[in-house]
């Protein structure tokens, strides 16, 4: 958990740890002298405070809980081509320098988001542009795609907006996510 390579002599980790800021784990495993291909896998920072707030500007939509689920089978789909913006409330200010989205995992790639904007907020009324872009080849390959950032941002409201999707149709998306500066 401290970033470096596992070896024979790294602490082994058995049950439950915190991991709330998220981050990078590398696992190995060993027999005797053998050892294999280290697994790398990242996590976002912990959604359990995580909301889906509603207002005037964007009406509730029932699926858009299921982008902060941490279930990669469940997807949230806006709520029309005029309308592919989601926003979220950490429930606090987090420093964060990058996000991720991952697509939904159906076979049907309509409404696979293509390029985008993505938005910060202490207040959830005034909104500064931190990235917006494309997700290059992600049709031919629908994987989780990271952000990075040029600069930590301090916010506590995030919005995505699907500016293109395939087909025009209405956004779909598995999860959204963000990671915390160390």
């Amino acid at each position: 958990m401290d970033g470096t390579e596992p070896t024979k002599e790294s602490p082994l980790f058995q049950g439950n740890f915190d991991f709330i800021a998220g981050g990078t784990i590398k696992a190995k495993t060993f027999d005797g002298e053998k050892a294999s291909e280290t697994a790398t896998t990242h996590f976002g920072h912990s959604k359990n405070k995580w909301s889906i707030p509603t207002n005037g500007e964007i009406p509730e939509n029932a699926s858009a809980k299921q982008v902060i689920d941490e279930k990669a089978n469940t997807y949230w789909t806006s709520t029309g081509v005029d309308n592919q913006t989601i926003t979220i409330d950490f429930g606090e200010v987090l420093s964060i320098n990058s996000f991720s989205m991952l697509p939904s995992g159906t076979e049907d790639k309509a409404g696979m988001v293509l390029s985008y904007e993505f938005y910060g907020s202490t207040d959830n009324t005034d909104w500064s542009l931190i990235s917006q872009g494309e997700f290059s080849n992600i049709y031919n390959n629908p994987v989780e795609q990271v952000v990075q950032f040029d600069s930590v941002n301090q916010v506590r409201y995030i919005r995505f907006k699907a500016v293109e999707t395939v087909q025009n149709k209405e956004a779909v998306i598995a999860e959204l996510g963000v990671s915390i500066a160390q």
